[in-house]
């Protein structure tokens, strides 16, 4: 099976019960969860937020 790469954010870190990263899209969706050792960390957030980015955001 070949890697496929998936860009997205942090939302749910592994514990006893589930030993898995959880990762979601700038959107806010879920991609999936993922093996520890299959995730790259890019970059850190410098104080992101999606509570305050909504305020940020340009509305339709």
């Amino acid at each position: 099976m070949k890697a496929q790469t998936k860009r997205g954010w942090v939302c749910g870190l592994p514990t006893e019960t589930t030993p898995k990263i959880g990762v979601q899209d700038a959107d806010g969706r879920r991609i999936g969860q993922f093996r520890p050792y299959t995730v790259r960390l890019l970059a850190r957030s410098g104080g992101f937020s999606w509570k305050t980015s909504a305020t940020l955001l340009p509305t339709a």
